[in-house]
């Protein structure tokens, strides 16, 4: 397997790619750290290998078109920590071609989202256009209120510009690489230690005849869930195969030890119901049903736990596990298996519901580039068909001769509330409408199993955070994560686990645009990151695979003052990340323990 991105081996600080010299997993088409903040069609950007300042690369920043073009922003995130209060100084060289228009290089500082977001401070300089290479200067100081510094290079109009060396120095001192958190002290490493237990194997059994004997080393995961009825697994990336195993292993010993037997993937509801037929019931083949879910769970190891369950199930008839879904990003199968049921029950509400829902069943795919009015209108007619439908729930459930027809019925309802929350999820963005919907279906899957049903969910990190912080800015999404519904509904019959690992290889997809699976060399968890802290503990016991249980960190003592404070958090989702450490929370008020793995690799994709 050839890891792309692997010529960035980066140690305890964030790295400062201003010379390019760094590829991304993109190549040449963008470096390593620079992200497209402002995008216009008709601009492109690429790492220019024939003409550079110094090193290999310059940045080419280029627009062919006889029109001026929209603005084109590129920008670099810099963490705050070791900035504040200080003065900041960008240096560099810029030369043009047939340019005409304005380009340049903008620095400015960015408060946090919910406290002072947008800009702080601000310090523009426009390049001249010059056939030779020309020297640039801007100074900006950097406020104690800054969430992080952007270095954008922009350009609107015509031509080529070309950037090179771009120098940053902290109060007149040039460096390369910026701290992102305080490193922990040998007494918070020891408090942090008490805490952690390592554990043998991230192997789950191959067997479907579980013995407890093989998971004596996941003993202190049992302490932490306290009996708990949902207990959630994250991950802090999407594509990592020692994350998917362990997961899988916890599962095993969830079932055997604590009596788990739903087991909820972060996939479409509908969708992934051809699973569960296939683990309950056979139907199908597992490398069949396993097709549509999110390319992030169409792995090898995804396929093993699809297989493993339906042997389980096999072997006892009388004590199964199913596995169902819980997200919403996708409504057409909810608008068809609703028009289905209506063809059955009523084709005047049939020929109603479809009227509502047409547009939507039409456009989804598009939901995010609607207008307000466009998707306000769709809210209004998705709440106006599920009322409807909801309306005749218990006349239809009185008709019902079988728990397969009442089923049917609540299926229906659910399908009418899917349509809404999808809505609900275009209008009120991904973590509040998303999020909030898959809480509610977990609910749902809860109360239609009555009181015997003890779930494991599978989802992201983020999703997972019980978002237990009164300050918003200390949690995941503000404290609107799927865990914070859940926590404050659940309280402590929900207890979420965060998965993380200090270095490694990860799957994801090319870019936002390139879908394309690759694997791609994660970050190194830089100084001040809890994971750097287990990864140094996972040293000195020369142990691989550890728990943290944070629940003792998570009270308003000063003693704990200093782990309850932000850190910095990785996050990596379906697409291949360059830092990934953007994001900085309270880790204890996010999930009670860490199911950490040393070093990773990258899931393998199903063939």
């Amino acid at each position: 397997m050839i890891l792309l991105f692997s010529n960035a081996i980066i140690l305890g600080q964030q790295k400062l790619n201003l010379d390019f010299e760094t590829l991304s997993v993109e190549g040449l088409e963008r470096p390593w750290g620079w992200s497209v903040y402002s995008y216009a069609p008709e601009v492109t950007s690429v790492c220019d290998k024939s003409i550079a300042f110094s090193g290999k690369y310059s940045l080419k920043i280029k627009n062919e078109l006889e029109n001026d073009s929209n603005r084109f922003e590129l920008s670099f995130f810099i963490e705050p920590n070791q900035i504040l209060n200080k003065t900041i100084t960008i240096d560099g060289w810029a030369k043009s071609e047939g340019f005409l228009g304005s380009s340049g290089i903008n620095v400015k500082t960015v408060g946090a989202i919910g406290d002072e977001y947008g800009t702080l401070r601000e310090s523009e300089v426009a390049i001249k256009d010059s056939e030779d290479w020309t020297p640039y200067n801007t100074e900006i100081n950097i406020d104690s209120h800054s969430h992080s510094l952007l270095i954008t290079l922009f350009f609107e109009g015509i031509g080529t510009v070309w950037f090179d060396n771009i120098q940053l120095r902290i109060n007149g001192k040039l460096v390369n690489e910026v701290a992102v958190a305080e490193k922990f002290t040998e007494k918070q490493l020891h408090d942090i230690a008490k805490e952690t237990v390592a554990f043998t194997t991230v192997e789950p059994s191959s067997q479907a005849t579980l013995k407890l004997s093989d998971f004596k080393d996941l003993e202190h995961f049992k302490h932490i869930t306290g009996g708990a009825k949902i207990i959630a697994l994250g991950e802090s990336t999407h594509g990592t195969s020692e994350f998917f195993k362990v997961k899988h292993r916890l599962l095993q010993y969830a079932i055997l030890e604590l009596g788990v037997n739903v087991f909820i993937l972060e996939d479409n509801q509908l969708l992934v119901e051809r699973i569960n037929d296939y683990v309950l019931y056979g139907k199908g083949k597992a490398e069949a049903v396993i097709t549509g879910l999110f390319a992030v769970w169409n792995t090898v190891e995804m396929l093993e736990l699809i297989k493993w369950i339906r042997s389980f199930n096999i072997a006892h008839p009388n004590g199964m596990v199913e596995f169902v879904g819980m997200d919403v990003q996708n409504p057409q199968l909810a608008i068809d298996h609703l028009n289905t049921f209506l063809e059955q029950k009523d084709t005047i509400l049939q020929k109603k519901s479809g009227e509502l829902v047409a547009d939507i069943k039409q456009e989804w795919r598009n939901s995010y580039f609607k207008t307000d009015s466009i998707l306000a209108k769709w809210d209004e007619n998705a709440a106006t068909n599920f009322n409807v439908i909801l309306s005749n729930k218990n006349e239809w459930l009185s008709e019902s001769k079988s728990r397969s027809d009442s089923l049917e019925v609540e299926w229906a309802i659910k399908n009418s509330r899917t349509i809404k929350q999808f809505v609900e999820t275009a209008l009120g963005g991904v973590y509040e409408g998303r999020d909030k919907a898959m809480a509610e279906n977990v609910e749902w899957i809860i109360n239609q199993r009555k009181s015997n049903a003890r779930v494991l969910i599978w989802a992201h990190d983020s999703h997972v955070s019980r978002g237990d912080a009164t300050e918003a800015g200390l949690n995941f999404f503000f404290g609107n994560s799927m865990g914070a519904y859940l926590s404050k509904r659940f309280k402590e019959e929900y207890r979420a686990f965060g998965l993380s690992t200090y270095q490694g290889s990860c799957l994801g997809t090319v870019s936002y645009s390139n879908f394309n699976q690759v694997p791609f060399e994660i970050y190194t968890s830089p100084d001040g990151s809890l994971d750097e802290a287990l990864n140094s503990i996972s040293d000195r016991l020369n142990k691989q695979n550890l728990i943290l249980n944070l629940r003792s960190f998570k009270n308003n003592s000063p003693e704990f003052d200093w782990v309850n404070r932000k850190r910095p958090v990785r996050y990596v989702g379906y697409v291949a990340e360059d830092y990934g450490f953007g994001g900085r929370y309270s880790i204890p008020y996010q999930f009670d323990g860490i199911v950490f793995i040393d070093k990773t690799k990258a899931s393998s994709k199903v063939n």
